[in-house]
């Protein structure tokens, strides 16, 4: 029998008999659509555990199915996290398909690239770009590929600044339009020892005493000032780098009052918080002006510092005891509060070596102790981050390997609601020393306040770093190699979330509405948040100058390139006007550094020609060496920078290069 003669007549015998034919009469059939792909649905067939147990059919049912609802027994279908007997085949694709997504995720995080550590002489540190070894990174070549995929590559997330530090201030003095005038390494040693300063007349280092710093007597370390000392810590130290309890500290203090200071870690974090306290000063926006520095009445860094012989004697009496301490979280603060103490000594190498310290010891903390205060150690791993960041984009020093400890969280945790309202004094400290008055005038400030400032930073140095993995992995020649669409493409999507930060800061944080120049933002965490955006926003459009630079007026290239370089210069004009703050900080050394880089910056391009520069720029510099001559007495490389800016204004006058650069 033949396999259509076995086929059931579906539609009953026609009167001719044949099986199935069309009838002519009957209108034509429609025409069948074409198959899609369906998927068909699964019957769910997991039966709760009463029903397995007497072995009868279940409904399935919820919350209770038939049985167990007619016996009033619970229904219990077991753990049911991973039984997907209940998905039809659609849902088990998506299922599959974003399980595989997770684990490409999963593997890019788990296996970072590495840069192979090579261990080089300090000349081979800055070869010049012709002889410089350059790393293929993924974002290197993720430049080459105009696509999407590309961008997200070079945008990509990232908690340190890979590779190698460059187009520091000293890189600046390397670009063509100097000529070589100055040597790069005399700046840096004087950063690599700082018991040198520079002379002016033959630029020979002599040495000096580190004893500058305590020509002024002092009170000295007397137990009965710690509580107010401790005090004076929470105002105007701990608002930045909040990484201590306020309340366990004060209860140190106490101890430290009662007892005198120990050799136990206790003792070694109040001798730092009170050194820091002592150094530290009510915070004022007034910048250093020329008349400040200039003439019989000039004051200094060290002068307008009374207190500071005796922030000294704290320090190293703390110093004596951090050696003997063992990894845990109050050695890692007191290593990081040291860092701190260094940079507001303008010590920029010491506070590298003491945030690396605080960052191999938290390392050991989160590894292998117990987590007890996860809110203390996420604020000390970003603390920690942050500011070993910050220190290797102006020095050229390894990283510790904190940012590859997979930490969970993205930032710290908010406070708990303070039961103190906002601006009402926090705790009560007495104190029979200098100034008890400070303890009354001055509240610890709010909690809330400093975590929204101190979130604010980590965020504004998360988008920092991204600017310097995009930019900066490499020098400046790989700027004229870039595709200038693309360029243009990643630092205006750069720009936009460098604003969208600064435009969504919190309420308590976000700058008073007008001229910030002619209105300048009063409280210190509104102070100190203006600078990321001119700092980074700067180097976002630094390429942009060079690519200006590095072509003649007449080059297409120009009309495209210029809008964007003469971002760049107005840029760092609002960022020299605003001045050097005469007010004593974490930052103080970084901002020196920033307004020598922005001064060789603008010099650079007055002196091109190629790009249109305000006359009021100069005003800008002369701020910059006002800065100079308050605080070079603390740090000799500020003097050298001093001297290269003054020399380079010097000779753009002999050329007759200080008026308007032409359009």
């Amino acid at each position: 029998m033949s396999s259509q003669s076995s086929l059931p007549n579906m539609l009953g015998p026609s009167p001719t008999g044949d099986i199935d034919r069309p009838d002519p009469a009957s209108p034509p059939k429609r025409k069948r659509e074409p198959a899609r792909m369906v998927y068909p649905r699964k019957r769910a067939l997991r039966a709760c555990e009463a029903c397995r147990r007497r072995k009868i059919k279940c409904d399935n049912q919820r919350p209770s199915c038939g049985a167990c609802l007619e016996l009033e027994i619970e229904c219990n279908i077991g753990n049911t996290k991973n039984d997907r007997s209940t998905y039809d085949s659609a849902s088990l694709e998506i299922l599959e398909r974003l399980e595989y997504a997770v684990g490409l995720l999963e593997a890019s995080r788990d296996t970072p690239f590495t840069l192979p550590v090579q261990i080089t002489s300090p000349a081979e540190l800055h070869a010049s770009p012709a002889t410089a070894q350059h790393h293929t990174t993924p974002r290197s070549i993720a430049w080459s590929d105009d696509n999407a995929k590309g961008d997200v590559e070079i945008l990509r997330e990232s908690l340190e600044i890979a590779g190698r530090t460059s187009q520091v201030s000293e890189d600046i003095l390397a670009w063509p339009i100097f000529q070589n005038r100055f040597d790069r390494s005399l700046t840096e040693s004087l950063m690599f020892d700082r018991h040198q300063r520079c002379n002016k007349e033959d630029i020979s280092p002599t040495v000096i005493a580190d004893a500058v710093r305590t020509a002024i007597p002092g009170r000295g370390i007397r137990e009965e000032d710690v509580p107010f000392l401790i005090n004076k810590f929470l105002v105007n130290v701990h608002i930045k780098n909040p990484i201590v309890d306020s309340d366990d500290i004060k209860r140190k203090g106490r101890m430290t009052t009662e007892h005198g200071f120990g050799w136990d870690a206790s003792s070694c974090l109040v001798g730092i918080v009170c050194a820091l306290a002592s150094i530290s000063s009510q915070f004022t926006a007034e910048p250093v002006i020329p008349a400040l520095v200039d003439g019989p009445n000039a004051i200094t860094s060290v002068t307008n510092t009374p207190e500071y012989s005796t922030a000294e004697s704290y320090y190293v009496a703390s110093q004596k005891r951090i050696g003997l301490l063992e990894d845990s979280i109050i050695t890692t603060q007191c290593h990081f509060l040291t860092g701190v103490y260094e940079m507001y000594s303008l010590r920029p190498l010491k506070a590298w070596a003491s945030f690396n310290r605080a960052c191999m010891s938290l390392q050991m903390c989160l590894r292998g102790q117990p987590r007890r205060s996860k809110s203390l150690e996420r604020k000390l791993y970003w603390a920690c981050l942050k500011s070993e960041c910050e220190i290797r984009m102006e020095i050229d020093l390894p990283p510790s390997g904190l940012a590859k400890v997979n930490y969970p969280d993205a930032f710290p945790s908010p406070p708990a609601t303070s039961p103190v309202p906002p601006g009402a004094p926090h705790g009560n400290l007495t104190s029979s020393g200098p100034s008890t008055a400070f303890a009354t005038q001055h509240a610890e400030p709010d909690a809330e306040l400093i975590w929204c400032y101190y979130v604010s930073e980590i965020a504004a140095r998360k988008i920092g770093n991204r600017i310097m993995n995009c930019f900066y992995e490499q020098d400046e020649s790989t700027w004229l190699t870039m595709p200038l669409p693309r360029m243009i493409r990643i630092a205006e999507e750069l720009d936009l979330q460098l604003t969208q930060w600064f435009a969504n800061l919190p309420e308590v944080l976000s700058p008073s509405s007008g001229d910030h120049q002619a209105h300048p933002v009063k409280e210190e965490l509104k102070f100190m948040l203006h600078p990321r955006l001119l700092d980074f926003r700067e180097r976002i459009y630094r390429p942009f100058l060079y690519v200006c630079l590095s072509h003649t007026p007449s080059d297409p290239i120009q009309d495209n390139i210029s809008p964007y370089a003469q971002r760049h210069v107005q840029t760092c004009t609002n960022a020299l006007l605003r001045g050097t703050p005469r007010h004593r900080h974490h930052g103080t050394w970084y901002e020196n550094r920033g307004m020598f880089l922005k001064s060789l910056l603008l010099i650079a391009a007055v002196k091109s020609r190629k790009v249109h520069v305000a006359d009021i720029w100069r005003k800008g510099v002369q701020f910059c060496i006002a800065g100079f001559k308050f605080w070079e007495e603390e740090a000799p490389d500020l003097q050298q920078a001093r001297f290269i800016v003054e020399t380079l204004l010097a000779d753009l006058g002999r050329t007759g290069s200080l008026g308007l650069a032409t359009e």
